[in-house]
Parts: structure tokens; C-alpha cells; sequence
């Protein structure tokens, strides 16, 4: 598989589970919408004024991972990658065409204090349970 069919697998998933560390250094997890995925990283938003913004500011490290059941069969995915905030301009993006996001922030006033994110760098790994596949990928945006 090429690096776009990874990516298409995220996008694919929407909501998948995101992990950090708190300032104790414990995991914390949650789930978070996979806005948009391509050969420039993956890109999510959440609240500027939340626990996971504040964690991902502290330590830029985190790890996606999700599942998809499709026609393809079962597919597990998982990304440890380093992030950053990114203009808001690609917050139109992640909100196109996106019922999970629309349900969280359906107007502009719950999208205010909204930051959007960038996965730039990672390492993924890859699994298809029915076709017995697996792979691993690596990525990387300016």
C-alpha cells in the first residue's frame, strides 16, 4: 500500500482515539475526528480551552489509533506522530462534508475558541485482519 491509501483508511475511520500524557505524565485518552488525511499529515481540531489542547501544547507526541469494518474487511491502524497547530484556515477543510464534526460544532459560535491541528511527522502501522496484510508507513510535512 502507498502512502495515500493509509491516509485514506484514517479519513475513512472519522473518529478515532488519540492519546497523551497529562502533566503527572499519566495517558489520557479520547476520542477525536480524523478531519482530513493526505501526504501532508493528518489534520483534527479541537477546543483551544481543553484538557487534550493543553497536553498536546505540553508534549507534542501522540498516538491515533482506529479501526474501520468496511467491505475491505476489518482494518486497524495506528499513528505515533508529533503535532502542531496550524492556521485556521484549515479548519474549512476539516469541517467539509464532516457529520461528526457538524454534530460537535454546529455554528460559529461553538467553533470560536477552535484550533485546528496538524499531525506533521509519524510513523504508522497498518493491519488487515481479512486479507491477513500488514504494513507500515512513515510521513512527513513540512
Amino acid at each position: 500500500m502507498e502512502l495515500q491509501d493509509y491516509m485514506d483508511v484514517l479519513a475513512k475511520i472519522g473518529a478515532a482515539v488519540f492519546a497523551t500524557v497529562d502533566a503527572d505524565g499519566k495517558p489520557r485518552t479520547r476520542y477525536a475526528n480524523v478531519g482530513v488525511a493526505n501526504e501532508n499529515g493528518i489534520f483534527f481540531m479541537t477546543k483551544e480551552s481543553n484538557d487534550f489542547y493543553k497536553q498536546l501544547m505540553a508534549n507534542e507526541h501522540v498516538s491515533i489509533s482506529g479501526l474501520l469494518n468496511d467491505e475491505d474487511g476489518i482494518q486497524a491502524i495506528t499513528v505515533d506522530g508529533k503535532v502542531r497547530a496550524v492556521d485556521q484556515a484549515y479548519l474549512e477543510a476539516i469541517l467539509k462534508d464532516n457529520p461528526y464534526v457538524k454534530d460537535v460544532y454546529p455554528d460559529e459560535e461553538s467553533r470560536k475558541d477552535v484550533v485546528a491541528l496538524q499531525v506533521y511527522e509519524g510513523h504508522g502501522s497498518y493491519m488487515n485482519l481479512k486479507a491477513h496484510s500488514k504494513g507500515t508507513f512513515d510521513f512527513s510535512a513540512e
